[in-house]
């Protein structure tokens, strides 16, 4: 099985999926890099639901020499086996394999930078799971609700995309979002 080296100050790991077919074995890299907001590396971050904690599946870790085992939930398994390219390596931040989970300390410290590591990706993916039932008319929906909108990230205000959607009597456009920086 995989064994986390040691993070240094202000470092973090990113992972790269290697290309891959679906449902072939899921083959990455690990590297470690300084998290230097102002220059940050390039990659993208996963959030996604952890799901069952059952360590259920394994992906492999490809090291210089060698392959490595790295148990991950079903959940994050599926999440790389969609996410994955078929001929170029993503490069992605995944809290579950980026972190070693068992390391209390490490674990505490990067914790407590990941608003740093969400803000300072390139992208943001969310992996709510596989197509189930009604999905795609969620995501329509949610599609249709964010057209209504426009968000001010550096003011945290949420105000109508248009003239027309101002009369909507579903946003209060003089409110502030309801999230602010610490909570990620």
């Amino acid at each position: 099985m995989y064994i986390y080296g040691a993070l240094e100050q202000e470092e973090i790991r990113i992972l790269t999926v290697l290309p891959g077919t679906f449902g072939s074995e899921i083959h990455i890299e690990l590297s470690h890099v300084k998290l230097d907001i102002n220059k940050p590396p390039s990659y993208e971050a996963l959030s996604y639901t952890w799901g069952s904690y059952d360590l259920s599946h394994v992906i492999f870790v490809d090291t210089d020499d060698r392959r490595k085992g790295l148990a991950v939930t079903e959940n994050l398994h599926n999440a790389l086996q969609h996410l994955r390219n078929i001929t170029s390596p993503r490069t992605l931040w995944v809290d579950a394999t980026c972190i070693n989970q068992s390391d209390d300390e490490e674990r505490s410290q990067q914790v407590a930078g990941m608003a740093n590591i969400y803000k300072s990706a390139a992208k943001v993916l969310i992996w709510l799971g596989p197509v189930a039932e009604n999905s795609v008319e969620a995501l329509e929906a949610l599609e249709i609700l964010a057209s209504k909108i426009h968000i001010d990230w550096g003011r945290e205000i949420v105000s109508a995309a248009s003239k027309e959607d101002i009369e909507s009597e579903w946003l209060d456009h003089s409110k502030p979002a309801p999230f602010d920086y610490q909570t990620w």
